[in-house]
This record gives C-alpha cells, sequence and structure tokens, in this order.
C-alpha cells in the first residue's frame, strides 16, 4: 500500500511538473493550474444545475 500511495503522488507531482514547465514554471503552478480548471469546470456544471432548477 505504502508503494502505491508514492506512485500515486509521483502520477499527480510529474503532470504538474509538466503543466508547469509548458508555461515556464516549477510544479506548485502546474497544479494551481490545474486545481483551476477543474474547479472552474466543477463550478459551471453547478452553475448549469441552478439555471435549470431556477426556470419559471
Amino acid at each position: 500500500m505504502f508503494r502505491l500511495d508514492l506512485l500515486v503522488y509521483n502520477f499527480i507531482f510529474n503532470n504538474c511538473q509538466a503543466l508547469g514547465n509548458v508555461f515556464g514554471f516549477g510544479a506548485f503552478e502546474g497544479f494551481i493550474i490545474y486545481a483551476g480548471v477543474i474547479t472552474v469546470a466543477v463550478m459551471k456544471i453547478f452553475n448549469d444545475n441552478i439555471k435549470k432548477d431556477v426556470k419559471k
């Protein structure tokens, strides 16, 4: 189980680092970009669902 935790962490870190390097930043900035994209997508989904419920 401990090995799986390290593999998951390594996978996430490498993806964040790759995205950060594309924009000339590091892994933390890549994580912030990923978090921002996921947050925007979730908010868009919730906002669409709320608008459907509010229609008269």
